[in-house]
């Protein structure tokens, strides 16, 4: 599948509206809490006046840590501290976290939505301004942005697995609102999502980071307003 250019910029232009009527709010919203006992770091560095800080500061000092490691070893650590005890993923293997945390960038992006909870925060910890974490409430939001400016017209992302109740509601409203055939290909996607969340931070003069956490602290409220009977 092939996005148009048109299209792109469109949906630019509707998720940059949506950071930009939401960024004073975005402090307070969010809250994602950080495990302090396993950093690989002195917690005395998350030195921020809340939480939204200290969770920008914290890739950027985990980005430091990885550039800093030269062993595999150390990588992997990285990778588990932030896929295990900051986003709270308990399912992975050794094997899978080690391959997150030194496989080749490309061959990580080539397993398309399996794992990509847990490997684009991988990612995010090599480079957090050139990678951005993909989730399932990241997806909601993007997709319910999607579906109000171009309903089934649209190109969606992936939908992925999530304890969240309303995040369930909302998968449900979605596969049976739109076809197979408008959700983006698994092997293509995130490249896409990268290319938009890069544009619309230099559209609003921000970074990557906080667009991703902007689509994360109101996802909730995107599912419970997408499909809202007037």
């Amino acid at each position: 599948m092939k996005v148009e250019r048109l299209y792109e910029r469109a949906l630019i232009n509707k998720v940059s509206e949506f950071y930009k009527e939401r960024r004073e709010g975005l402090i307070q919203k969010y809250d994602w809490k950080i495990n302090t006992d396993n950093l690989p770091f002195s917690s005395s560095k998350l030195n921020g006046k809340n939480l939204f800080e200290n969770n920008l500061k914290l890739k950027r000092l985990l980005n430091r840590e990885f550039d800093n490691s030269s062993r595999n070893s150390d990588k992997k650590a990285i990778a588990i501290y932030y896929i295990y005890y900051w986003g709270g993923i308990h399912s992975n293997s050794n094997v899978k976290l080690e391959f997150y945390a030194t496989a080749d960038v490309q061959e990580i992006i080539s397993l398309g939505k399996k794992g990509i909870a847990s490997w684009s925060k991988a990612l995010t910890a090599r480079n957090c301004e050139k990678y951005a974490i993909f989730d399932a409430r990241v997806s909601v939001s993007l997709n319910g942005i999607i579906y109000k400016e171009f309903g089934k017209s649209g190109y969606y992302f992936p939908l992925l697995s999530s304890r969240n109740e309303t995040v369930k509601s909302f998968y449900g409203d979605i596969r049976r609102l739109i076809g197979r055939e408008q959700f983006l290909p698994s092997n293509t996607f995130y490249k896409f999502y990268i290319d938009i969340v890069h544009s619309v931070a230099k559209e609003c003069h921000t970074t990557i980071s906080e667009i991703e956490m902007c689509l994360f602290a109101f996802a909730e409220e995107v599912a419970q307003n997408t499909f809202k009977k007037k």
